[in-house]
């Protein structure tokens, strides 16, 4: 809402007429999503969101420009099993919904607890800020009763049944069981399984048929039994490039460049975009930093090597090119430099591995180191 404050200043003879708008809120009334949300009313009739062990405190509004959403507080490593792409589609399906119908006061809004850290919501937040929206309301509740990884990971499952529609998947609730059953936190035999899925996790509320529960279940037990376990931290570029920045200090496209190994397009975009102009403009070497998109650390492995070895036959076919135009002339062939003189180098990988590179606090949040992985021992499955 605003106002107009009239401010006067009197002198002997003059008066000095001086408005200041300022916007203002309320009490628990504000301006967001293209509407206006009053939490003390909007909400009303809505039964509390399930949380294990923890206790409704509250509704309250959560100010997103204090918001970082690269901050290790929003990977949930546990609780959504989805690719970097399908994160970016999530995001961007609840961005298109906050544009065309606002924020719904019909369903629960994201859930916090009373230490200020989401048990769920990254992707409502994430789509919010790219918005521009300036508040969201949460609902906050009390976890101190409920300070167990067992917990944590359930109640990012629980939390998850809102509006817009992005519940959690078949293949999520297979993801947080075999992560769970790896960490000791559910024993490893069928009743405990099914306690956890139709009983914490309430399966029922999310899933309907009885081929969909079991289809998770005897996915949980092949993963467990092929020694599987969820072992790949996937972010966006954007999120990777801010951790570069905020733990190494280094700009993106001023001191290196950032590329996925998944793709061979990814090749040719790093030769013909990145390394080729800079051997022009004689800006040498091109620093090149890699991570994976991929949920496998083996297919991750082997994506590596093989983006190398590409980037490399791409520069030794360069020399083999102009070696052609030289037979029979006076000029002597051109020798191909090794590795470590050419115009560029790779600095390192991004820290992707769980258990090698990263970890999981007792919240269920991505812990991870604030170094770059060397291409060699990424390579390998025994090194940190």
């Amino acid at each position: 809402m605003c106002y107009d404050l009239i401010v006067r200043h009197a002198s002997a003879d003059l008066t000095i007429l001086q408005v200041v708008t300022q916007e203002v809120n309320v009490g628990r009334k504000k301006i967001a999503f293209n509407g206006s949300i009053d939490i003390d009313v909007d909400f009303d009739g809505l039964e509390p969101r399930d949380q294990i062990d923890a206790q409704f405190v509250g509704f309250d509004w959560l100010n997103l420009d204090e918001i970082d959403t690269d901050d290790q507080d929003y990977f949930n490593f546990a609780v959504r099993d989805e690719s970097v792409e399908e994160f970016r589609k999530r995001v961007d399906d609840l961005s298109l919904t906050f544009e065309e119908r606002g924020f719904s006061t019909s369903y629960w809004p994201p859930c916090f607890g009373t230490d200020g850290k989401p048990r769920d919501g990254r992707g409502r937040i994430k789509a919010a800020k790219e918005n521009g929206e300036r508040w969201m309301p949460i609902a906050v509740y009390d976890y101190t009763k409920s300070d167990t990884l067992l917990n944590h990971v359930t109640n990012g499952i629980l939390a998850n049944l809102h509006d817009p529609a992005s519940r959690p998947s078949k293949k999520d609730f297979v993801k947080a069981g075999v992560f769970l059953i790896n960490r000791g936190e559910i024993p490893y035999n069928d009743v405990a399984i099914n306690d956890w899925l139709f009983g914490k996790a309430r399966v029922r509320l999310f899933l309907k048929g009885q081929a969909a529960y079991t289809h998770i279940i005897n996915q949980i037990k092949d993963r467990v039994d092929n020694g599987e376990e969820a072992l790949v931290d996937l972010r966006e570029s954007g999120d990777w490039k801010s951790w570069i920045e905020t733990n190494l200090g280094l700009v993106d496209r001023k001191d290196y460049i950032l590329t996925a190994v998944n793709n061979v397009t990814y090749v040719n975009r790093t030769w013909c975009e990145n390394i080729l102009p800079a051997i022009k403009r004689n800006q040498l070497p091109v620093n090149i930093i890699l991570y994976t998109k991929s949920k496998s650390p083996d297919t991750a492995r082997a994506d590596v090597k093989k983006f190398i070895d590409d980037i490399h036959t791409h520069y030794e076919t360069s020399f083999k090119m102009i070696n052609n135009e030289l037979v029979g002339g006076i000029l002597q062939p051109l020798k191909v430099p090794p590795i470590e003189q050419r115009p560029y180098q790779f600095i390192g990988c991004c820290p992707q591995f769980y258990g090698l590179h990263c970890g999981v606090d007792k919240d269920g949040n991505t812990i991870i180191q604030d170094h770059l992985i060397s291409v060699e021992n990424y390579t390998k499955k025994t090194e940190a």
